[in-house]
């Protein structure tokens, strides 16, 4: 039987997208919880190479267990070295993400770690902000403000992308004004019982939530089902997904909003 492909494409409509950013791609990665090889790697890895890609996002948890294993670092080597965006690497950390993890990719790996920082991407008009919190530890959400590159002219926005590991913040996204957020953490459920859904997503967000196109004011968010296990290693019901974002202009999906909503279910 045929691999099912990992590769999922979805277009992000946005009504102000400056015209240089349509087309654009994005790659999302997510839950990676390497602990060793595993075919899965090399195919994330070929289906990459046979896509055009702009910017790899990286939203955290590239290891599982107590010290980061070995295997965490010489996958995401690789991983760099196959994979060519014409912008690089941007990212964050997760949860299962450990200290010598952290420190270990922060000086090995080509990415480029935003710890409540944001960074202009190329020349392009559109800016990447990452935020490091946890279900306790909030991020710094004065200061992520802060940094975002506002233009007073109409004319000419810049598009602005939140990386998150947790989707639960959403509304902070929302709250400081970012256009678009992208996250992980749930793994959609990891399994998902027919007729039912998810029955657990570890995060404070509603189980119908999992995965999926979020809206919270005018604040698309979307929630990868990640590509990686914790616990057994196994999915059900629940495949393994590695997004593919391509800008687009148009009407944003949905409607205005106060709170979180569902715009679209993966």
């Amino acid at each position: 039987m045929e691999e099912r492909k990992l590769i999922d494409k979805w277009d992000i409509t946005l009504p102000h997208l400056p015209t240089v950013l349509a087309g654009v791609r994005i790659a999302h990665l997510t839950d990676l919880h390497i602990t060793h090889h595993r075919h899965r790697y090399s195919r994330i890895m070929a289906e990459l190479t046979t896509h055009r890609i702009d910017v790899v996002a990286l939203t955290g948890d590239y290891m599982s267990g107590l010290s980061m294993p070995e295997s965490s670092l010489t996958v995401m080597k690789q991983l760099i070295k196959e994979v060519k965006p014409r912008y690089g690497f941007y990212g964050v950390f997760g949860n299962h993400d450990t200290p010598d993890l952290v420190e270990c990719f922060k000086s090995q790996l080509d990415v480029n770690w935003l710890d409540d920082q944001a960074a202009m991407i190329g020349d392009l008009p559109l800016q990447i902000l990452g935020v490091n919190g946890d279900q306790v530890t909030r991020p710094g959400s004065l200061g992520i403000a802060s940094q975002i590159k506002r233009q007073d002219d109409q004319a000419n926005p810049v598009v602005s992308v939140v990386l998150s590991h947790f989707p639960c913040f959403l509304p902070l996204a929302s709250d400081i004004g970012a256009d678009v957020m992208l996250s992980g953490h749930t793994h959609g459920g990891q399994i998902r019982l027919p007729g039912f859904g998810a029955f657990v997503n570890h995060s404070d967000m509603p189980l119908k939530y999992s995965s999926g196109m979020l809206r919270h004011g005018n604040t698309l968010g979307f929630v990868s089902r990640g590509l990686g296990e914790v616990g057994l290693p196994m999915r059900f019901n629940c495949p393994p997904q590695l997004p593919l974002y391509t800008f687009r202009r148009g009407p944003l999906p949905g409607t205005p909003c106060t709170k979180t909503v569902g715009i679209n279910a993966w």
